[in-house]
């Protein structure tokens, strides 16, 4: 739709919207005031009516009443007139329509207002009269009065129309010059100029735009001394690119090399963390064991000192065998826990060191790394709660657990502890569902601030850099759950409230009952 088809349209409307209101205010005030003027007609008729038939009525004088009636039809205003006794029985009765009596006329389609008056004389009712009043010459003025204004207002619109034609003819003109312009210069001729003649706004148009027209060809040709800057440089730029991104391919792999070595170098300093534990747990029952082992063999030496005697009594021989079985037992039970110290180090340490499927305990995984982490926490106020009350049987990689759980206990004893100098609980929770396993990993330690939150996870990232902290605890923490048990990891901590790891993962990837051969 063109802008002249638009304007005369717009201007169209409004003046539709104006003059529509415009008419019907008028026509509004017009039936006001004709109702006030009929309503006054009809009091002022009524109050005449009752006092000249107030005499005949109470006389009960039907002639008077009769000559009364044909005066009152005689003013052509008057339609009918009726006149009734107290009991309701007509005494004269002329012209045509009736009609219960209204407060209001209606001008939409009635024609005839009735009144109805009631005669007293000292209180006493003598009947009353009931009459209609003519509307007829009130609607055709009406009527008139709506037929010229409606007229008038088909004239302002015609006028407004023709008018509204003119201006947008004129307004079009000179836009078709800028489309036309606009037009040239899309096409690439950014010389075109426009008539700027006048000194009105379309004017003042016109000369912005033969002004964005000369700053066109100027930037133009700005670009195309930059276009062939470009060209030359682009000449040397693809080489230069491609070298630098075979030196930034070939230090990306250097950094992922040694971000692979760093991992293995924190797995196994925790693992050597783990053996100088294990050895000093070890050296207390291997000691106690020797001891009793050097025991015994006195033992023995006296009893062969004492069958070699000529004289040895029974109470010596029993006295010295009790002793031996004593130091004997007392050896077993020291080896014994020596060998399942052994047996579960190197349960941990082969499941740490590998990805080996096997069949395995989750609380049995949890209770081995308490104990190869019991040297680091045995004289510390640090105590745990652990519960895995109805675990399943899992199978999968138990060492990724396992270290998950190291590297877990590690950071709560450094960083919420204070390296074991503050007391509090490591709780360890673990049950699984229909389809997952949920560990939930929570310390109520000093915590950790928003920030340091928000980068947990992050390689290299540590608030105990000069205490031992490499960043990398965390870092491997996530790996092992996200690639190695295909799960999810989420940390909750405020400061001063501890700190809540919850572990989830799927229990397809880790769990089966079907015994491996």
């Amino acid at each position: 739709m063109k802008f002249r088809t638009k304007t005369v349209l717009g201007v169209m409307l409004i003046q539709t919207v104006l003059l529509s209101v415009l008419v019907l205010s008028v026509l509004s005030q017009m039936r006001s005031s004709l109702r006030q003027q009929i309503e006054l007609r009809a009091n002022v008729t009524a109050q005449l009516v009752a006092a000249a038939a107030r005499d005949p009525m109470v006389s009960y004088d039907v002639s008077t009443l009769k000559s009364l009636v044909t005066d009152l039809l005689a003013s052509g205003q008057v339609a009918f007139v009726d006149f009734l006794d107290d009991r309701g029985r007509s005494m004269v009765t002329a012209g045509t329509g009736s009609g219960p009596p209204v407060s209001m006329p209606d001008l939409s389609g009635e024609n005839l207002l009735t009144r109805d008056v009631l005669i007293k004389v000292a209180g006493n009712d003598y009947g009353h009269v009931r009459f209609g009043i003519r509307l007829d010459e009130m609607t055709e003025l009406l009527e008139l009065v709506k037929r010229k204004t409606v007229a008038m207002a088909l004239g302002v619109m015609v006028a407004v129309a023709v008018f509204s034609l003119f201006l947008g003819k004129l307004l079009t003109r000179r836009l078709n010059e800028l489309t036309a312009a606009s037009h040239q210069i899309a096409a690439g001729n950014l010389s075109h100029q426009i008539d700027e003649q006048g000194n009105d706004e379309l004017a003042d148009t016109a000369r912005s735009f033969n002004q964005m027209s000369g700053r066109l060809q100027q930037r133009n040709q700005e670009l195309l001394a930059a276009q062939h800057s470009l060209s030359a440089l682009n000449a040397t730029l693809e080489q230069r690119v491609a070298e630098r991104t075979a030196a930034l391919q070939e230090t990306s792999q250097r950094l992922q090399a040694e971000q692979e070595r760093s991992l293995q170098a924190e797995k196994m300093a925790s693992l050597g963390r783990m053996v100088a534990g294990f050895a000093h747990e070890v050296n207390t029952p291997v000691g106690i064991a020797v001891g009793a082992v050097s025991q015994a063999r006195e033992v023995v030496k006296e009893l062969g000192a004492c069958l070699r005697q000529e004289e040895v009594t029974e109470e010596d021989l029993l006295s010295r065998l009790h002793t031996l079985e004593d130091v004997s037992e007392l050896a077993l039970n020291n080896l014994r826990r020596t060998a399942d110290l052994v047996h579960r180090f190197k349960r941990t340490a082969v499941d740490q060191t590998s990805e080996q499927m096997r069949p395995f305990e989750l609380a049995e995984v949890v209770e081995d790394v308490m104990k190869s982490l019991r040297n680091e926490f045995k004289n510390t106020p640090i105590r745990f709660e652990v519960d895995c009350a109805g675990c399943q049987t899992l199978y999968g990689p138990a060492g990724i657990v396992a270290q998950l759980l190291v590297n877990l206990m590690q950071n709560s004893r450094l960083h919420a502890f204070a390296a074991g100098t503050v007391g509090g609980c490591i709780r360890i929770q673990a049950r699984t569902g229909s389809d997952t396993v949920s560990i939930c990993y929570a310390d109520d330690g000093a915590g950790m601030a928003a920030e340091t939150l928000a980068h947990i996870f992050e390689p290299f990232y540590t608030t105990a850099r000069g205490q031992g902290g490499t960043g990398l605890g965390m870092y491997i923490a996530h790996n092992l759950v996200t690639q190695g048990l295909r799960g999810s990891i989420a940390c909750h901590s405020a400061p001063g409230q501890g700190t809540r790891f919850d572990i989830t993962f799927p229990l397809q990837q880790v769990t089966s009952f079907i015994q491996q051969p």
